[in-house]
């Protein structure tokens, strides 16, 4: 800092800057963005009815979802908030937000090989600049952090008065100034401690404080304009500051945007009670206090799970539909369903007509589910049998009878072989149109997990197999027809994590029996771990 620059620096070392918030309008391009590019994972993720009552998701009355998303747990990794509002077509992001710096080197590789070239800003040895989906700009640095630390460093705003800032931020906000990267024309902010390892120090609630992601303010000399795309920081503090936060900033005469309040339900014993601030250019911040948040901020291990359900609701889409007790209102999960829209699109319908083929189809498995059974194979081959049915037991004593006809002594219900199976949801393209490499980018320009080559369901054509989550195959196969490809086939399938090699007989056997449960009413498909 300039010599001229009399601040009082604060040596308040139990605050944690925990995430900064961004409002996205493609969950999915965002998803591929932060994990497959960047190399973050999905935290957490919830699904809200209507808009958030400390206005998490922005001044909208609106279904919303939020995905945390960074390179470890929350109370030891700076992560990001990414906001969906369902209800929302754009935003108009302004000045406000600058960049972001991440030391990654597999990151730059990524973005390398796999981004495209107009999200590409920069390209030079020691670093990238690029720009997410919604035109967040990250600095990727060609360097790795220590191991433990985080790879991102900064988090960069932009303000319009410099010195006004240093002096909300630090006399009032007690944050600390990183002298030896800071100028005349930005500063670099953070709270904890600064040390060159990992030195493990926690607040008593439990979040890292050493070597945090620090927060820049950036001098641009201009008003600052935060459009309706704005973000929000989120900072950790113990509970009993939060009034007095609250109490200093009213004295000083700036805007507090939300007074403490609990966030939670009614009988909800965790309740976080937060204060949302808004800085001298409306940069907002949030003091949550920090002994229940921590609580709040686990990482959930289904979150990927439950990401991929919530690209389900799509209230602005007439062909998507809420799963609703069974599943059966939704086109991945309703067979019915969804060859009926597909022809109905085929065929130009109009949408009264779709309307009304819907509730015909969804009226036909109104009552039916899906239900595994399972039985041993020649060969000592594992298999799994699956059957939409009304009635289970029915459906037992169906499979059972039939199976006594061809020598098989018993089907079982799933139990013990299903554990031998990941179910995936694929989508195919014939090779023939792409090579190796081309298919490798195309798996993660449409989300997929992974891609393999297979025989496609005619047992003839070698294909392309894109492989996601179960329910994810319908999202594929739209992905893969926007990108100009014909999809052979799709759909929801049982991959064996190990395989039992076949003799030539036993192969011959098992592809008899397999056929005749697949000609028997209700069996949707089998599948086995012999080859």
């Amino acid at each position: 800092m300039s010599s001229g620059t009399s601040l009082q620096e604060s040596t308040s070392d139990d605050r944690r800057l925990l995430h900064y918030t961004m409002k996205i309008t493609d969950r999915l391009a965002a998803k591929n963005f932060f994990c497959n590019i960047l190399g973050m994972k999905i935290l957490r993720h919830e699904e809200m009815d209507s808009g958030c009552s400390a206005r998490c998701n922005g001044d909208f009355d609106s279904p919303w979802s939020k995905t945390m998303v960074g390179y470890g747990s929350e109370n030891s990794f700076f992560v990001f908030e990414l906001n969906y509002n369902y209800d929302v077509q754009g935003y108009n992001y302004g000045n406000d937000f600058s960049s972001i710096t991440i030391y990654n080197r597999q990151a730059i590789l990524n973005v390398r090989q796999y981004l495209d070239k107009k999200f590409i800003e920069i390209d030079n040895q020691q670093s990238i600049i690029i720009h997410s989906p919604d035109g967040h700009r990250i600095i990727l640095i060609d360097e790795d952090v220590h191991q433990g630390n985080d790879p991102i460093q900064c988090l960069s705003l932009n303000v319009s008065n410099l010195k006004k800032s240093i002096d909300y931020y630090t006399r009032l906000l007690k944050m600390k100034i990183n002298k030896n990267e800071s100028n005349d024309k930005h500063v670099k902010l953070y709270y904890g401690l600064k040390t060159k390892q990992q030195t493990q120090v926690k607040t008593k609630s439990g979040f890292l404080i050493d070597n945090q992601c620090q927060l820049e303010l950036i001098e641009l000399q201009q008003t600052i304009d935060r459009g309706t795309g704005y973000g929000r920081k989120a900072f950790s503090c113990p509970t009993n500051d939060i009034e007095p936060i609250q109490d200093m900033i009213e004295k000083e005469g700036y805007d507090i945007l939300i007074s403490a309040m609990e966030l939670g339900e009614l009988l909800d014993l965790n309740k976080e009670k937060i204060v949302i601030l808004s800085d001298p250019d409306g940069h907002e911040i949030c003091f949550v206090g920090e002994e229940n948040y921590f609580k709040g901020c686990e990482t959930d291990p289904d979150a990927e799970k439950k990401f991929y359900k919530g690209l389900e609701n799509k209230p602005d889409d007439p062909n998507k539909y809420a799963i609703e007790n069974g599943n059966v209102s939704d086109p991945q999960y309703n067979t019915v369903l969804r060859a009926t829209l597909e022809e109905c699109r085929k065929n130009n319908m109009s949408k009264e007509t779709i309307d009304r083929a819907i509730k015909r189809a969804i009226a036909q498995k109104d009552n039916m589910k899906q239900v595994i059974f399972e039985f041993i194979g020649p060969g000592r081959a594992l298999c799994l049998i699956e059957v939409m049915t009304d009635n289970p037991k029915r459906a037992f004593n169906y499979l059972n009878k039939n199976a006594a006809k061809i020598g098989i002594p018993e089907i079982a219900k799933s139990g013990q072989i299903a554990e031998y199976f990941d179910q995936r949801g694929y989508a195919c393209i014939e090779k023939s149109n792409i090579n190796e490499e081309k298919a490798i980018e195309l798996a993660i320009e449409i989300n997929a997990e992974e891609v393999i080559q297979a025989i496609d369901d005619d047992g003839e054509r070698e294909v392309w197999k894109f492989l996601g989550p179960p329910t994810f195959y319908g999202q594929m196969k739209i992905n893969l027809t926007q990108h100009g490809y014909t999809v052979t086939s799709d759909g929801s399938e049982f991959i064996p994590k190990v395989t039992v090699p076949l003799n030539e007989r036993d192969k011959i056997l098992l592809k008899q029996i397999i056929n005749m449960f697949e000609d028997l009413e209700q069996v949707e498909g089998v599948h086995t771990n012999g080859v």
